[in-house]
């Protein structure tokens, strides 16, 4: 907001009075979604892995984690 012109400014807040932004997710929101849904996979995965009964010969390689390779 701080570079955008005066016009900019001005349509961004008109938007923003008649409620045109209000289906817009706020990032906050998005990632509550994103660590809720981390969380429930790290609650979930080791009861899946003991059902196959895996879970005690599952490693996680990290250098497959990174980005890049």
């Amino acid at each position: 907001m701080v570079h955008a012109s005066h016009d900019q400014l001005g349509h961004d807040a008109e938007a923003e009075s008649l409620g045109f932004n209000g289906s817009r997710i706020h990032p906050d929101a998005y990632m509550n979604e994103l660590l809720v849904g981390m969380r429930t996979i790290h609650q979930v995965l080791p009861a899946i892995l003991k059902k196959l009964e895996i879970f005690d010969e599952f490693q996680i390689d990290g250098s497959d984690l990174r980005l890049g390779n």
